[in-house]
């Protein structure tokens, strides 16, 4: 698939760019994306600077033994971090819970895999079925095992650190979830003014993104165009509302009001520069990181099979399976909307392309009158 061929290239800034570029890209996103403080965004950079150390120190140093794990055990020192800062250096111990959540998303950011739900729902949307549903099958097992990580590294420091309002013993004070947690607080900013985020915040996270999939600086223009102006749009559709103008509409439309904007817009730059609409679309989609909100559905769920978790938000695995699929074909529906009309006027292009050139072939073959 093109987004594994992109990844798959060579490195073209070298490892340090590449590591800050990372670590600068999860920071940003913990603010733009999962709506963090200050610090929070201080305690993503302490977790994510100790695994890209690890990762480039030990895991890509000795990838035979450690390449399959990578991100097991990036989720594990994300945990065991977090939970250490929690008990040891953050000076307000009564915690509220989605910090925490937050924190793990924002830290797990680059793991989460969006190109495999958005286009494992694509794929079986235009027939590819296996294919397709292997993709999604496969995202939400990478889930699972991220969020073990997680849990797994959380038992270092952070085992009865959480009271809950009933006693569950040892076992569910070993846990992570609150009753009633969101993915994250998306009702507010927690950085003001709301312009700062909607736009600036937005602004730095483009060519980070860029940098993260690969994007030389003079190819970042077309692609952060088209990143930039679905990040924005995002930041209005979910918070134009939030004064009482108008009604928000759900969060799935905007997801699918989105990837149709950005879609139009990266068609639009293949259409007059030939710019491969897919390199544009797969930094939008690792931005919005699809899959975040699986992961605390996953993470609720463990609290549930221990019985600290609220009937509210009970998860089943048939629903978080459903959950990933919503969410890929919330985005996917953009994308097929949008190519489902571009797809003809590429083909007429292309069509009228070859013409000219078999005309421009048969002009400059020409010998002169033969006698």
């Amino acid at each position: 698939m093109v987004v594994d061929n992109i990844m798959e290239e060579d490195d073209p800034y070298g490892w340090f760019i590449a590591d800050f570029g990372s670590l600068a890209l999860q920071c940003v996103g913990c603010i733009t994306q999962f709506y963090g403080t200050w610090e929070d965004m201080a305690i993503v950079a302490a977790c994510s600077f100790i695994w890209l150390v690890v990762r480039r120190l030990v895991i890509r140093r000795y990838n035979l033994i450690f390449g399959s794990i990578e991100v097991l055990v990036v989720a594990f020192i994300t945990g065991a971090v977090t939970s250490f800062i929690w008990r040891y250096i953050y000076a307000v111990k009564e915690l509220f819970m989605c910090h925490i959540f937050t924190i793990f998303l924002s830290s797990m950011y680059v793991y989460f895999p969006g190109s495999e739900i958005v286009f494992g729902a694509y794929e079986v949307y235009v027939g590819n079925f296996i294919h397709g549903s292997s993709r999604l099958i496969g995202a939400l097992i990478r889930l699972m095992y991220m969020s073990f990580g997680l849990l797994i590294g959380w038992q270092c420091f952070g085992r009865g650190l959480l009271v809950y309002e009933e006693d569950f013993g040892e076992i569910g004070n070993s846990l992570i979830m609150g009753s009633s947690c969101p993915a994250f607080s998306a009702d507010v900013f927690n950085i003001e003014p709301w312009w700062l985020v909607a736009f600036v915040f937005t602004l730095i996270l483009t060519p980070l993104a860029l940098i993260e999939f690969k994007v030389r600086p003079r190819d970042m223009l077309i692609p952060g165009i088209t990143t930039y102006v679905t990040l924005v749009l995002n930041e209005v559709l979910n918070h134009g509302c939030d004064f009482g103008t108008c009604t928000q509409l759900p969060s799935y439309i905007n997801n699918c009001i989105i990837l149709f904007v950005g879609a139009n817009v990266a068609y639009v730059f293949g259409y007059f520069y030939s710019y491969p609409a897919v390199n544009s679309l797969s930094s939008v989609i690792l931005v919005f990181a699809p899959g975040a909100s699986t992961m605390v559905r996953i993470l609720n769920q463990m609290g549930r099979e221990h019985g600290i978790t609220n009937e509210s938000v009970i998860t089943t695995t048939s629903d978080l399976f459903a959950n990933v699929g919503m969410v890929g074909v919330s985005y996917a529906l953009g994308i097929i909307l949008a190519s489902s009309y571009w797809s003809v006027i590429m083909s007429r292009k292309d069509m009228k392309g070859n013409g000219s050139m078999q005309k421009k072939r048969v002009y400059f073959s020409y010998r002169g009158q033969q006698y």
